[in-house]
């Protein structure tokens, strides 16, 4: 399964004092994680880094995952052994 890639995108925010502040922010698994001051090295770093991490769990898991196809093959070998009388096919 590919997941969309994280984007790096920048998010306004206005305080209640009227004073407006930016930061960069990436969204991922619905949830937006703030990286810090827009276009700052910092924010880049960091950014760069929480990408690296999720492209990991994205390889980790599709090295894991199983098709049905691979299951239903599975369960046609178990089913031609365990199914026998006498040795016949039941």
């Amino acid at each position: 399964m590919k997941i969309r890639t994280p984007k790096y995108r920048k998010k306004t925010v206005k305080s209640a004092a009227g004073k407006t502040k930016v930061y960069a922010v990436m969204t991922y698994n619905g949830k937006d994680k703030v990286l810090g001051p827009y276009n700052s090295k910092e924010s880049k770093k960091l950014y760069r880094r929480l990408l690296a991490e999720v492209h990991a769990e994205q390889t980790e898991a599709a090295e894991t995952e199983i098709s049905v196809l691979e299951i239903a093959i599975d369960y046609a070998k178990f089913a031609r052994s365990y199914y026998r009388k006498d040795g016949k096919l039941t």
